[in-house]
């Protein structure tokens, strides 16, 4: 068999593939290097009056204030590559008009024709995976509309020994404050 003949290619053939195997096994950052899914993925939601609000007329994001991209929602679902440092802002645009039709809070009407709620995620590490799952809250507290931002995120880097989980939240009166509507999160 001339495969036989010539054992020592063979033998250091295995050998290279077993180095391989073990790199990829025991050194994390070269695993997360060649990572191919969405780095910066979750889910987003919206209510209103503690009732669930789906109407969202847009979501985008922008990553270090470049052009904005759309951001695909599968339901509640979002995902981005995020493969470099820096700053992602996430907006949700809310349809005024119709968060008026659902609270019968006619003020809505005076404001701008769509609301961004912005989620900004600060990477400092393009390594690192983040889950995030975001979420936002519009209430009456007396005869004040208020909006309640929260971002309960997981980042988790590549050795796994590091991995943080936290939450980030505002608080804004949503007709006087409508400007900015967001809420700063990462590390």
């Amino acid at each position: 068999m001339k495969l036989f003949k010539n054992r020592k290619a063979l033998l250091a053939a295995a050998a290279v593939l077993l180095v391989i195997i073990l790199l990829f096994a025991f050194v994390p950052r070269l695993r997360a290097r060649l990572y191919t899914g969405d780095r910066i993925k979750g889910t987003v939601k919206l209510t209103v009056d503690g009732e669930e609000f789906p109407v969202m007329s847009e979501a985008v994001y922008t990553y270090e204030g470049e052009n904005e991209r759309k951001l695909s929602l599968d339901g509640q679902n979002f995902g981005i590559r995020g493969k470099g440092y820096g700053v992602y802002d996430l907006c949700f645009k809310i349809d005024n008009k119709a968060l008026a039709e659902k609270t019968g809070d006619k003020r809505l009407l005076y404001l701008e024709p769509e609301s961004e709620l912005h989620f900004v995620y600060i990477c400092t590490d393009n390594l690192n995976r983040a889950e995030l799952e975001l979420s936002a809250e519009i209430y009456l507290d007396g005869n004040v509309r208020k909006i309640k931002l929260v971002s309960d995120y997981g980042i988790f880097t590549p050795s796994g020994k590091d991995d943080i989980y936290s939450e980030a939240v505002e608080e804004y009166n949503y007709i006087y404050d409508n400007g900015y509507l967001g809420v700063d999160f990462g590390m």
